[in-house]
C-alpha cells in the first residue's frame, strides 16, 4: 500500500509497512529469501520549529535535542532482530514492528502537543518524515 503524507506544507510518499528486496541491505547470499536473520535499526524524528519548549515537555521527552536557533527534535531510535525467517515471514514481521513503532511516535506527539497548548506556546510537534531512518540488514543464519 503506498501513501503520500502531508505535513504541514511538506508531501512525504512512502510505501506504508512495506518491504522492498532493494531496502535489504548486507550480503544477500545464495537462497536468503527462504531463510535469514535480519536487523534493523529505525530512526523518527519528532519535531518542533521553536527552542521555546515548556517544562511538562521536558519531563515527557527528556532527551529533546535543540540542533539550531529555531528547531527542537526527539530522535526516537529502535533496533529490533529476528532469526531463521523467509523474508514473507520478516515482511510480516516488519509490519507489525512498523506499526507498533508508528503508534509510540504518535502517542509521543500527542502528549507533547497536549503539554504545550496547556503553556500556550506557539507551534506544534510533528514527525518529520523526511528524516526518518531505516536500515534492515540480512545475514547467514
Amino acid at each position: 500500500m503506498a501513501a503520500t503524507l502531508h505535513f504541514k506544507a511538506y508531501p512525504y510518499h512512502r510505501n506504508l509497512f512495506a518491504l522492498d528486496v532493494r531496502e535489504i541491505e548486507g550480503d544477500k547470499f545464495k537462497d536468503w529469501q527462504k531463510k535469514a536473520n535480519y536487523s534493523a535499526r529505525v530512526t523518527v524524528i519528532l519535531q518542533v520549529d521553536t527552542t521555546r519548549v515548556s517544562d511538562k515537555e521536558k519531563m515527557i521527552a527528556p532527551n529533546i535535542t535543540f540542533i539550531s536557533d529555531n528547531t527542537a527534535i526527539i530522535n526516537i531510535y529502535q533496533n529490533w532482530h529476528t532469526e531463521n525467517v523467509s523474508f514473507e515471514e520478516y515482511k510480516e514481521q516488519w509490519a507489525s514492528f512498523e506499526v507498533g513503532l508508528e503508534k509510540y511516535s504518535h502517542e509521543l506527539m500527542y502528549k507533547l502537543n497536549s503539554a504545550r497548548h496547556q503553556t500556550a506556546l506557539p507551534g506544534e510537534w510533528y514527525i518529520n518524515y523526511g528524516l526518518n531512518e531505516k536500515h534492515i540488514e540480512v545475514k547467514e543464519p
